[in-house]
């Protein structure tokens, strides 16, 4: 198992499912110095290998996981939460906020990775979809981009504090 990130004291997990649920990747992101490294932690067939290894991560590396609520992997969320694991879903707003600062920080020379050819090949067979008046990673064509937007999310969450919504209070009239 790969321990590369305990550069950092706190880990943040990130995962996308595809479209079709037939992959799924892990990501982990934490700063480092003002550098942010991401790491593919697994990219595996189907979806059934994926919460139990999101959980025993989650609990190895006490970290949250962030996904994209509106997509494949937001059928997670309350699986997670029900094993107890601190689930940051973001909406559309913060997924592009995500795509456009891993941009912003790739072109700073502020992300690091280990080279993994998943990684580099997501990178390459990545493009981008219009998305308000911002863009997002596009998970449509031919190429698994699940690693790059698994790291787009831990990274997003290794860096920001993501807008959770408010939990509604009881009012007594």
């Amino acid at each position: 198992e790969n321990t590369s990130f305990t550069l950092t004291d706190r880990i943040v997990l990130g995962v996308d499912i595809t479209r079709e649920r037939h992959k799924a990747s892990i990501a982990a992101s934490g700063q480092v110095r003002g550098v942010t490294p991401v790491e593919l932690v697994e990219n595996r067939e189907g979806t059934s290998w994926l919460m139990p290894r999101l959980i025993e991560l989650a609990v190895k590396w006490k970290a949250p996981v962030v996904l994209d609520a509106g997509s494949a992997a937001g059928t997670l969320i309350p699986h997670l939460e029900n094993a107890g694991i601190h689930v940051i879903p973001v909406g559309m707003r913060e997924y592009a906020r995500a795509c456009g600062d891993f941009y912003d920080a790739v072109m700073a020379r502020t992300i690091t990775h280990l080279g993994d050819p998943l990684m580099r090949n997501a990178i390459l067979g990545s493009s981008r979809r219009p998305l308000g008046e911002a863009w997002a990673w596009s998970r449509q064509g031919t190429s698994d981009v699940t690693p790059l937007v698994a790291a787009t999310l831990a990274r997003w969450g290794a860096v920001s504090t993501v807008e959770e919504k408010p939990k509604p209070r009881s009012q007594v009239f």
